[in-house]
């Protein structure tokens, strides 16, 4: 037995990258609906896996969970277990398989060995990159044959409504508008970061970022939208200097420069956006002519059967009223995340059940609140604190190199878009996997810094 624990210590940080390798390749891939259903029962192998490992790495690294990120992690599980066991008679098994998601998203995505030296671990980050870069690449490019030639169409896929093409002016492809938002954009942050040591592939790179804006522009994904301009201020605040200039005039290059990004963004997308639709209607115009139907025309409103009017938010509002009503019924613990699923399908039309079911509340704070009671979002609060608070160190170090605090970065800003978004926690999709892996790449840099200063290094 001994022999087999040594045998895969030594190989326990090549397991652990692996499977954060896998398991993003197979959070893309089943951000598909239509793979999803048929992938549906690897998500149980998947979670299976991922729990034996957690405990494996729990059992052999005990020293490196001490931290008090973990221990509210820990608690926060421990406090999810008790809203399943007080609603045990509602979908007990799928709440288990959902804080089976949880843990290993907290304690196996998370963890880096602190005696991996940052060399190697920057080697890690740089396969994740690409290998995210990678296949979005191939799905935008599919996305962008189907905005060309296909009509705005649904497809039924597990009882509910799934579109394809475009719908409300957005572009959905193979997937809807919002997880292609998060794609596109996460895919130019890390396009960016891969570009200063790139070589060879330094063409694809840049390829892939003026296809990934392109989709990013036929989206029109709020949340998505959000989250990128939420990174844009972060870096121009935090991550971007220039001290030559003095600290008046670096300000004001800041400002100036986030205003000229803002405004090159929308501009550039409207025309981006403009310019794509006035050819895709060119290659359908008979058919447009005929059924009076444009890509150019069709307003930015999903739900036809409300009279073309809709909110800022799209009915998001509604959710979270919906959410709280619930949140009442067990305000210390909670009623669980399947069950906010249950009051949205008896409280909504079919149409609007059809394009928010399993996305919870559309707002990941507000989701905790009501899944897991006040307990669970006291906890769930205190440990993005603890985050954001590694983060700040990371931005204060001197010691630091800029591509680490830009990767930083990414933690606050997808914490602003999931005010308008359920995807971080209490599930297993691409963004609940990409948040927790650089956050733990982030834990151990911040680590780091926190090492160099006892020791007096000057750099990581």
């Amino acid at each position: 037995m001994s022999k087999i624990t040594e045998s895969l210590s030594g190989k326990k940080n090549s397991i652990v990258f692996a499977t954060k390798m896998m398991l993003l390749v197979y959070a893309m891939l089943i951000s598909i609906p239509m793979l999803h259903d048929r992938l549906y029962f690897s998500k149980k192998l998947v979670c299976a896996w991922t729990l034996v490992l957690s405990l494996y790495l729990l059992l052999t690294d005990r020293k490196h969970y001490r931290a008090k990120e973990y221990l509210m992690m820990a608690l926060f599980c421990g406090s999810y277990l008790i809203t399943i066991l007080l609603n045990i008679q509602r979908h007990f098994i799928n709440e288990l398989l959902i804080l089976g998601y949880t843990v290993s998203l907290y304690f196996m995505m998370t963890y880096c060995d602190s005696k991996m030296r940052p060399e190697e671990i920057r080697k890690e980050l740089t396969y994740l990159m690409y290998a995210m870069v990678t296949v979005s690449f191939v799905f935008a490019v599919i996305n962008l044959g189907i905005y060309f030639y296909s009509f705005p169409g649904t497809k039924h896929v597990s009882g509910g409504s799934y579109f394809y093409g475009i719908s409300g002016g957005q572009l959905g492809g193979i997937y809807n508008p919002n997880t292609g938002g998060t794609i596109n954009y996460i895919s130019v942050i890390f396009t960016f970061f891969l570009l200063k040591k790139a070589g060879r592939e330094k063409i694809f790179l840049i390829l892939n970022l003026f296809v990934q804006f392109w989709c990013f522009s036929l989206v029109q994904s709020r949340g998505s939208w959000v989250s990128a301009l939420a990174f844009a201020v972060l870096y121009f605040l935090f991550v971007w200097n220039k001290p030559s200039l003095g600290k008046v005039k670096e300000l004001a290059c800041k400002v100036l420069l986030l205003v000229i990004c803002a405004a090159v963004l929308v501009s550039s997308s409207k025309l981006l956006r403009n310019t794509t639709a006035k050819i895709a209607d060119s290659l359908h115009s008979e058919s447009t002519s005929d059924t009076g139907t444009s890509h150019n025309n069709i307003p930015v409103d999903r739900d036809p059967t409300n009279g073309g009017k809709s909110d800022f938010t799209t009915g998001r509002v509604g959710l979270w009223k919906i959410g709280l009503e619930e949140y009442r019924k067990s305000p210390v613990f909670g009623v669980g995340y399947r069950s906010i699923d249950d009051a949205l399908k008896e409280k909504l039309s079919k149409y609007d059940y059809g394009n928010t079911a399993g996305g919870g509340l559309h707002n990941i704070y507000l989701t905790v609140l009501v899944s897991g009671g006040i307990a669970g979002f006291i906890l769930f609060a205190v440990l993005i604190v603890f985050l954001l608070l590694k983060v700040l160190k990371i931005y204060c170090s001197k010691q630091i190199p800029t591509s680490v605090k830009y990767l930083a970065t990414c933690i606050p800003a997808w914490l602003v878009g999931d005010l308008v978004e359920s995807r971080i926690a209490l599930s297993l999709s691409l963004m609940s996997v990409l948040f927790w892996i650089v956050a733990g790449y982030v834990l151990y840099f911040a680590e780091e810094r926190e090492t160099n200063d006892q020791c007096g290094c000057s750099g990581i």
